[in-house]
């Protein structure tokens, strides 16, 4: 039985947690993390160094949270969806019956490769929703750009506020729309158009989702992120 803002939904809970200070930060965090160890519910950290140290100093000891490496977990889009498909795959086949995570991109995701990881935070509403996960996306609205803000609220369907409110995201927008929409990238990093436009019915597996070989470059992530959505609900 799923609990908290997750009970009795089906599937991935993908909500975005806004936050303009350390302390709104850990008013949507810390009952998120405690009620996952109080329901005994595997949960996750996967923050950077000094918000991860901030919210490991601020929950009690014995909450049973793991951590993870922001830097590492969220090294490439690609790689992310991997690593957390793994993850929940083995959780629900050891009993789990909700999974909580918390994680934030670097700062450094804002520039040149964030039309990458928007497509990330698209595709992965379908992409992990054959699972019983809820997570939060941690961004500082003091220091995030105003574009990634406006994708943000339209690849994550519900908001997280510190007052412990769970809102809808009104620009919410379906990855099949999302996808689909020209973006900078394609314009201005892109030579021709992204391959999943001549995929036509039957998207192929690109090589790198069968070797576990990185691919590198904006036109790869869309070629990932798109085969999640468009693949048989795996």
């Amino acid at each position: 039985m799923r609990t908290g803002a997750a009970a009795g939904h089906h599937g991935y809970l993908h909500e975005a947690a806004y936050y303009a200070s350390d302390d709104d930060l850990l008013a949507i965090v810390v009952p998120f993390l405690q009620g996952g160890s109080d329901a005994g519910e595997p949960t996750f950290v996967a923050l950077g160094e000094r918000n991860a140290a901030l919210v490991r100093s601020a929950l009690p000891a014995r909450a049973k949270v793991r951590y993870l490496g922001g830097r590492d977990v969220y090294a490439r889009p690609a790689a992310a969806i991997q690593s957390y498909r793994r993850l929940m795959t083995r959780l629900v086949a050891d009993g789990a019956h909700q999974i909580r995570v918390i994680g934030e991109l670097a700062p450094a995701t804002f520039g040149a490769t964030w039309d990458s990881w928007a497509r990330y935070e698209s595709a992965i509403n379908h992409a992990y929703d054959d699972f019983p996960m809820w997570s939060m996306c941690a961004y500082d609205t003091r220091t995030t750009p105003a574009p990634v803000l406006h994708d943000v609220a339209r690849t994550h369907p519900q908001v997280a506020r510190p007052d412990g409110q769970h809102l809808p995201s009104e620009p919410y927008t379906d990855p099949v729309t999302y996808l689909t929409e020209p973006r900078p990238s394609q314009r201005t990093r892109c030579s021709g158009p992204p391959r999943w436009w001549t995929w036509r019915h039957r998207p192929r597996r690109p090589v790198a989702a069968r070797s576990g070989t990185p691919i590198a470059g904006c036109c790869a992530a869309t070629t990932w992120t798109t085969w999640w959505w468009r693949s048989a609900r795996w």
